[in-house]
């Protein structure tokens, strides 16, 4: 969301819609739509169209779908989608993105190792 605004993702059948809540000229705070897309409209079989909302990573602004052929993410801002998971059957667990860091330091292994810089 823009500039740390609360927002809101909601899936309705196959579409996400995108709410935002901003104040309008009476100073009122509402929810507006932001934006509405169909990511998944001609990736999914038509006889298995369930979809669920499994995730949500906040520092990239992406959600995690599942469907009976896999899971997808969707990254809010663009409305790029991508498959990240491929099944033949619906699985509804819940994913937690998360990101790999690593920390220079002057361990080597087991060993400390005194560095000339």
């Amino acid at each position: 969301m823009e500039d740390g605004a609360l927002g809101l993702a909601v899936l309705s059948g196959l579409t996400v819609q995108l709410w935002v809540r901003k104040l309008n000229c009476d100073g009122v705070v509402g929810w507006v739509l932001l934006h509405k897309n169909n990511p998944l409209k001609g990736l999914l079989p038509s006889t298995k169209p369930l979809v669920f909302i499994v995730g949500y990573d906040e520092d990239t602004n992406a959600i995690v779908l599942s469907t009976a052929i896999g899971n997808f993410m969707l990254q809010l801002d663009s409305g790029q989608i991508k498959h990240i998971i491929k099944r033949n059957d619906m699985c509804i667990n819940m994913v937690y993105p998360y990101h790999n860091f690593y920390t220079a330091g002057r361990g080597v292994g087991w060993k400390w190792v005194e560095l000339e810089l």
